[in-house]
């Protein structure tokens, strides 16, 4: 099971990104007035959502923390992001706008992050949520090459994004050393 997940991890990108963005906008059984961006997405699908003004509102709110953007800088290229995401999650909409604009500050190219939404049962499009074993949201899963080396559920346990990142990603370059 485990070499099944890892071998999804590595070739889910790279499907990913040779596919159109495949996704359904559902109307929120819980909130009649939002909409819940389910599948394959992007973030100019979530920006282009007029119930999605969360996103840029948080995007202009977080205040980045820059020393830590800057040792980031060094490494993040070398990783791959794929995040599950609930539009109508509060959680989501706390953590991915200060994700992105962490991920844009370090200069990762956003574009190769993978985004799929899920509705309220935490169910993809597709298979996803059960292959990547996703019970909460939003789930970042951070990988390098075919193996994941640390996952952000939820909420972030240290002081900022880009300080449970670069935990994260330090904790892996020193267990490859």
């Amino acid at each position: 099971m485990k070499n099944l997940l890892l071998l999804l991890l590595f070739i889910t990108p790279i499907i990913m990104q040779a596919q159109e963005k495949v996704f359904k906008i559902i109307l929120d059984p819980k909130d009649g007035g939002s909409n819940m961006l389910v599948g394959q997405i992007s973030i100019k699908d979530i920006q282009a959502d007029g119930t999605c003004g969360w996103y840029n509102k948080g995007f202009e709110k977080y205040k980045l923390d820059s020393a830590k953007i800057k040792a980031l800088q060094a490494h993040i290229k070398d990783y791959n992001f794929i995040v599950m995401l609930g539009t109508w999650c509060e959680d989501t909409q706390n953590l991915l706008p200060q994700f992105y604009k962490t991920m844009m500050a370090g200069k990762y190219p956003v574009e190769k992050i993978e985004l799929l939404g899920v509705d309220r049962e935490k169910h993809a499009l597709n298979i996803e949520h059960l292959l990547l074993k996703v019970e909460h949201v939003p789930t970042i899963i951070i990988s390098k090459g075919p193996r994941e080396i640390g996952r952000i559920v939820e909420t972030i346990h240290k002081e900022n994004i880009e300080t449970e990142l670069l935990y994260l990603i330090e904790k892996d370059i020193e267990n490859w050393k």
